[in-house]
């Protein structure tokens, strides 16, 4: 009988070889963290490249950018400081240095930190704390808020935000390349609603301001009405804006009478997209029409036709300044951005 053959060799598929290397990018380290940059490891945590820790903090990329936004606490006081001053300066003069200094402070602080809601915070802050010292000196001095807070202060706070916020919204407007990225277009839209926002509550407070708190019911007294284009609240200050005569408040009272629904045209086109159209060309009118007429119904005021046209006027030109940065932002993105914001 011949012996049992001994066991055979496995073959070679069968055969177990030295555990193979891991190849460079899917190479780990003794704690299981991974080489390549912006991987998380194992215990979670991302590399330098991928910003973020275990405990969900930023790295250095997020540290700087909150102690940018610092600047904005500096800067919206100094806007207080400004707003303060130019009251040393004659009208328009005074609007003119208002609008400059405002839009030169968005500038470097963009410049300086590359961030929308840098501004927009230092624009909100100039709002809050200018509406806060009027508030003080009305406590301080025992007065009303409506003597301290006048219609020309509160329209001289309205330049301020506006022309730092028409700077966010011409970079924003011209934006390309690196500077139109899908994180840029985001920081562009909260720092935009932020500062709305602040504004709009601001501008809500003025409207109740001017409109309500200061007026005072008279039964009995003699009503003002002025029916006749041209003949009323235009015919008196347009002969003074022609001869370059801005004191005693015409500037203000002119522009700011033209101008006062310029936001709400403006807004109603940023939050009302869906909107009907005719909502833009019946809304003023209705609006302008309900305050001339109940000044006139309670004797609160003067009613004129004048101030209805300029009023509605103004509204137009709010909504056509939404329509045409539309447009320019169309043209600018080829179509694939219809609006600004």
């Amino acid at each position: 009988m011949n012996k049992p053959k001994s066991t055979q060799k496995q073959t070679a598929p069968e055969k177990q070889n030295a555990p193979e290397k891991q190849t460079a990018p899917e190479k780990q380290t003794a704690l299981g963290k991974q080489t390549a940059p912006g991987k998380r490891t194992a215990s979670g945590r991302r590399t330098v490249s991928g910003r973020r820790t275990a405990s969900g903090k930023r790295t250095a990329s997020g540290r700087k950018e909150k102690e940018s936004r610092l600047l904005s606490i500096p800067a919206g006081m100094l806007l207080l400081v400004i707003l303060s001053f130019s009251d040393n300066i004659v009208s328009p003069y005074q609007e003119l240095f208002l609008v400059g200094t405002s839009a030169g402070i968005a500038i470097f602080l963009f410049a300086v930190t590359t961030d929308y809601m840098t501004c927009a915070i230092s624009q909100s802050m100039g709002i809050v704390l200018s509406i806060a010292y009027y508030f003080q000196t009305a406590i301080i001095y025992n007065k009303s808020l409506g003597s301290i807070l006048t219609f020309d202060k509160a329209f001289r706070i309205g330049l301020v935000w506006f022309a730092g916020l028409l700077i966010l919204v011409l970079i924003r407007l011209f934006s390309h390349g690196n500077w139109d990225s899908p994180k840029r277009r985001m920081s562009f839209r909260y720092a935009f609603h932020l500062s709305s926002i602040v504004f709009l509550f601001a501008y809500a407070g003025l409207l109740t301001q001017l409109f309500i708190a200061q007026r005072t019911v008279d039964w009995d007294g003699v009503r003002s009405l002025n029916l006749i284009p041209l003949k009323g609240a235009f015919a008196v200050y347009w002969p003074h804006i022609l001869a370059g005569n801005f004191r005693h408040g015409i500037f203000i009272q002119f522009f700011g009478n033209l101008l006062i629904f310029t936001p709400l045209g403006f807004y109603l086109g940023v939050y009302g997209k869906k909107a009907p159209k005719a909502l833009a060309f019946f809304l003023p009118m209705l609006l302008s029409g309900a305050i001339e007429g109940t000044q006139y119904l309670f004797n609160m005021g003067k009613s004129d036709v004048d101030d209805f046209w300029m009023n509605v006027l103004g509204f137009w030109v709010g909504f056509l300044l939404y329509c045409i940065l539309g447009w320019i932002r169309r043209i600018m993105t080829k179509g694939k951005e219809r609006n600004i914001c």
